[in-house]
């Protein structure tokens, strides 16, 4: 059996699209959502241990800056009892709106698996940002008047904006809008730690341990 193959996980609902030695790639079968599981045959460029989670959160903030990135969703998990870390960003896309990447990734001493769901906003674009904006006035957050005829764009001040995204990350708007990218990002990766199961020798592998150089 390949090292690529010591994981799966249910993909009820993907097209297989690509498999490598060190790659698997899968799209939906319903939208444009992306899939994917990559062996890194090399050690993890982790900054810390997965417990040190203010440490991996600047690391990831600082790899996703040079895009306008912000982190969604970010924390220390176990997949089939191997602790993991998984993290959600989004990226601002040209055409507007945002790209929602998820991952997990596994970390062993000499080599890690990242499994990664990538999913994009193509319609509706700033339907999460709106209903978003609309509680925080309603729970008087934000003072604007959306009705006002003096009301713009440019009333939205930039700390506003900082709000506005921060907030329309909130897990408790993925039922209100199950369709949403970042929705189903996480829905995804809800589904394959609930399903995911490792091979036995992936098991035996040295667990990641940081040392600092």
């Amino acid at each position: 059996m390949r090292a690529i193959d010591y994981i799966i996980f249910d993909i009820n609902g993907w097209s297989l699209l690509e498999v490598k030695k060190t790659e698997k790639r899968w799209m939906s079968k319903s939208n444009t959502d992306q899939l994917s599981i990559t062996l890194f045959e090399q050690r993890p460029d982790f900054a810390a241990d997965l417990d040190d989670i203010l440490t991996l959160h600047q690391q990831t903030l600082e790899s996703v800056q040079p895009f306008n990135g912000e982190i969604t969703e970010i924390r220390t998990d176990k997949l089939d009892d191997i602790p993991s870390f998984r993290v959600v960003i989004k990226i601002p896309q040209q055409q507007g709106g945002y790209v929602y990447i998820g991952s997990y990734t596994l970390p062993f001493q000499q080599s890690s698996y990242a499994i990664k769901v990538q999913c994009a906003e193509v319609q509706n674009i700033g339907q999460r940002e709106a209903i978003t904006l609309q509680k925080l006035i309603e729970h008087k957050k934000i003072d604007l008047d959306l009705n006002s005829p003096t009301f713009s764009a440019n009333s939205i001040t930039p700390e506003m904006e900082a709000l506005i995204s921060k907030t329309s990350d909130s897990p408790s708007l993925d039922i209100q809008l199950p369709t949403h990218p970042l929705s189903r990002a996480r829905r995804t990766l809800d589904h394959i730690q609930k399903t995911i199961q490792l091979n036995s020798m992936l098991k035996k592998r040295e667990p990641f341990k940081f040392e600092s150089t």
